[in-house]
């Protein structure tokens, strides 16, 4: 089944990291589009589109059997590719609360990454290695920011409250109901709120590999990151720097030893539920198609003035300064594009297959100009550029400018 939209008038993403999200996420669409037009080979993602309100949105679930921060990666870098117009991303699912002083945060609310203090939003941590900092990761978009802002205090009525929760819940059915004969143990003898409605929390939201299923770790974590977490999840830190991004995390246990998957129906369909009102109040001028070229002239031109180089190498490339190397390069006669695949750096620059028009070159001749920090170090990419002008010479003949994008399928960190 598909849709005659082309992928290009995609333009927000909805990632989930379960089944059982994704199933949610579909059942709140306004309209089903179906499947992809087309999409590349390479990208093995299973896309569902649709749309929500005004926006079109690209639908996709991590594969079955797959969890964390890398297969978070290579699905948002996957649809960013199949996908260019995609300007924002929504992940949305369930996490675990960090309950703590001054903190009323009870299974069934939600939380949502928002910046505060000294943190971007998200914060990676590793259990592994409690000396690790995992960070910086990308805050959320300014825009996306700015209409949480609107929801919070279009949300202070009552009755915006209810339209974004009560009526969207009572339209998924009795399943997703507050769950009266579950006990929240935790607040069960605290003060009681006046309804069952959501609570919505903004601030830190901490992503990892590994589960958190302890109380004692889950306060370590915290207390390494100035009691900020609001909650946990595994996925996030994989795509922050990947595809602008707002966390949603519907609570469904407090990440300790008591952890079920009691509440899991109704963290979902709060956190899908706060995520489609927040969408509905994006105005669809304010998500244009996302530029498929990104400048990256300005780097190029500080390599010639400073390095005085005809040969350098820059790495560190989004896929879409990938394209508009690419694009450069048919746009200027003096250059030559060649792609690549690559395994690592050095196999990128020493490679015959990597240089077909100028034999075995060695690193050492390239001189490396980082652009930007590597996202994920399950996935990196590069770019080398002769820098080279054409030149009058009797002898060598006219010197061609040379373009070389290598692109990995996927590069294991040593």
């Amino acid at each position: 089944m598909s849709f005659p939209h082309p992928n290009t008038s995609y333009t927000l993403a909805w990632i989930c990291a379960l089944p059982e999200e994704y199933d949610v996420a579909i059942a709140i669409l306004d309209e089903i589009h179906g499947l992809p037009q087309n999409q590349p080979l390479e990208d093995k993602n299973a896309y569902l589109l649709g749309r929500i309100g005004a926006h079109n949105v690209v639908m996709v679930c991590l594969p079955a059997g797959r969890m964390g921060t890398t297969a978070a990666a290579i699905v948002a870098e996957n649809l960013c590719q199949t996908f260019r117009s995609v300007k924002y991303g929504f992940l949305v699912g369930i996490g675990g609360g960090v309950p703590g002083s001054g903190r009323d945060i009870r299974l069934g609310d939600v939380v949502v990454s928002v910046p505060g203090g000294g943190y971007g939003g998200v914060v990676q941590y590793d259990l592994a290695d409690e000396s690790v900092y995992q960070g910086p990761l990308n805050s959320p978009p300014e825009k996306l920011l700015s209409y949480v802002t609107l929801l919070s205090i279009l949300m202070r009525s009552p009755r915006v409250a209810g339209n974004c929760f009560r009526e969207q819940l009572e339209l998924l059915g009795e399943e997703f109901e507050y769950p009266v004969r579950l006990e929240d143990r935790l607040f069960c003898s605290g003060k009681k709120r006046k309804d069952t409605l959501p609570v919505v929390h903004l601030g830190t939201i901490a992503s990892g590999n590994t589960v958190v299923g302890d109380g004692v770790t889950r306060d370590t974590i915290n207390h390494r990151f100035g009691n900020s977490i609001l909650c946990f999840e595994m996925e996030a830190a994989g795509v922050m720097n990947t595809l602008p991004c707002l966390v949603v995390r519907g609570i469904s246990d407090y990440a300790d030893s008591r952890k079920n998957d009691e509440w899991r129906p109704r963290a979902i369909a709060a956190a899908c539920s706060y995520a489609k009102a927040l969408i509905l109040q994006i105005p669809p001028e304010e998500v244009p198609q996302q530029e498929i070229y990104v400048h990256v002239t300005g780097p190029i031109k500080d390599l010639r003035d400073e390095l005085g180089q005809i040969k350098a190498a820059l790495y560190g490339l989004w896929s879409l300064q990938r394209d508009n190397a690419y694009t450069e390069s048919h746009n200027d006669h003096r250059l030559t594009t060649v792609w690549s695949r690559s395994v690592s750096i050095t196999a990128s620059l020493t490679s015959r297959l990597a240089f077909p028009y100028y034999g075995l070159m060695q690193a050492s001749q390239y001189v490396s100009y980082r652009i930007s920090s590597f996202v994920d170090s399950m996935k990196r990419y590069i770019c080398s550029k002769l820098l080279g002008y054409p030149t009058r010479d009797a002898k060598a003949g006219p010197r061609w400018g040379w373009h070389l994008i290598a692109e990995p399928h996927m590069w294991m960190s040593s």
